[in-house]
């Protein structure tokens, strides 16, 4: 017989559910999520709301420049008429409304939102300039009412998506900061054990137990309220992908609390089973010399070195898998090897294992030691484990 043994051991979904069913929130995370947004949302929002008002005050003097170019073209043909009979004074009047109108162009983001079209009405009224100079002035009244008109359908467009582009940043700056205001809330969990006398409560770091998952999002999150910060630039398919993202996000950090919960529970389960094997040792004269966490991380393997009064040495180690899965891998270390001894112990952990609702694997001999009496020296240096450095 080898002198490490391999087993593969399950919480069985009764038992697991047990411990979770008696985990409760004692705050739900829409109230730590509105507790941050309330805290915080001036100040993420300041800048952002800065900005917003410069662009609605650009917008308002966009209505003040309207001027009469809300009029009907026909209404606008009349009243030249009416006014000049003279076909060089209708010319000039007409590039006069054409002149306005580019003015009023101008105001707007044309070349983030139209490129190169208000480039092209340029080039027309120099057209319309040019046939006046030349006394071509029914093809500068024609030109220049053509430009005028075209102007009027670019201002609608203009507008349009100035709105469009003003709607989905502010969505986005809502979605960002209701992302930040969600990670905030994450940072801790408190969580109620029912135990024999009553409950329990227990304060959990979220990013701790996930592994930095929190910390990576909330980076994300910032390097959004950055990019926002800038939005010049940015387009509305860039917001558009943004609030997707946030949206994501959120739904992301939402289900760490959930993962942070069975993390700590299969962590506790783990300490459970330490217990167990402890116990199960004891019945056969050993007592715990060691017992730690690799890197000393509550997340990690559980290592346990039990040694009998012979000096017999046991060294057992739960490493976590997946989800309910561990590995239990067993080393013995006999002054006298004893192949019944081994047996009896091994037989003792399962039995125990599983009258506390682990599904236990036979032991089998560790691939490549079976004729190897002793286990492996170097899980007996403890130091080292709880020196080691997790990634």
């Amino acid at each position: 017989m080898s002198g490490q043994k391999v087993s593969y051991v399950q919480i069985t979904d009764r038992e697991y559910d047990k411990f979770i069913n008696s985990a409760r929130e004692v705050e739900n995370i829409e109230s730590r999520v509105q507790h941050q947004l309330d805290k915080q949302e001036h100040q993420l929002r300041s800048d952002f709301n800065n900005q917003m008002k410069q662009i609605k005050y650009k917008s308002k003097q966009q209505e003040i420049n309207i001027q009469r170019l809300d009029n009907r073209l026909d209404n606008l043909v009349e009243s030249i008429e009416a006014k000049e009979t003279n076909k060089r004074n209708q010319a000039l009047s007409w590039l006069d409304e054409a002149k306005d109108a580019l003015v009023t162009i101008d105001s707007y983001r044309h070349n983030k939102f139209s490129p190169n079209e208000y480039r092209k009405l340029q080039q027309k009224l120099e057209f319309s300039s040019i046939n006046i100079e030349n006394e071509v002035y029914e093809a500068s009244i024609s030109n220049s009412q053509s430009l005028w008109q075209e102007a009027c359908e670019l201002k609608v467009r203009l507008e349009e998506f100035e709105n469009e582009w003003s709607s989905y940043f502010e969505e986005a700056v809502k979605s960002n900061t209701t992302l930040i205001a969600t990670c905030d809330a994450q940072t801790t969990l408190k969580l109620a054990f029912d135990i024999d006398d009553g409950s329990e409560e227990l304060v959990v770091d979220i990013d701790f137990w996930c592994d930095g998952e929190l910390y990576k999002l909330k980076e994300l999150a910032l390097i959004q309220q950055t990019l926002l910060k800038h939005s010049e630039n940015i387009e509305v398919k860039d917001f558009k992908e943004l609030i997707q993202k946030s949206t994501q996000y959120q739904a992301d950090v939402r289900g760490l609390t959930q993962k942070a919960k069975e993390a700590i529970i299969l962590s506790q389960l783990r300490s459970d089973m330490a217990s167990d094997i402890i116990n199960s040792l004891d019945d056969s004269g050993f007592t715990l010399e060691d017992s730690c966490f690799e890197g000393d991380d509550e997340r990690a393997s559980i290592h346990l070195k039990m040694t009998n009064i012979r000096g017999d040495e046991v060294v057992t180690i739960i490493t976590p898998l997946s989800n309910k899965e561990n590995k239990l891998d067993i080393h013995f270390f006999d002054k006298v090897s004893d192949e019944t001894f081994k047996q009896t112990r091994l037989q003792n952990m399962i039995d125990r294992l599983s009258q506390s609702g682990v599904d236990c694997q036979v032991p089998k001999c560790a691939e490549g030691t079976q004729h190897h009496s002793s286990g492996d020296e170097s899980v007996r240096d403890f130091q080292t484990v709880k020196n080691i450095k997790r990634g």
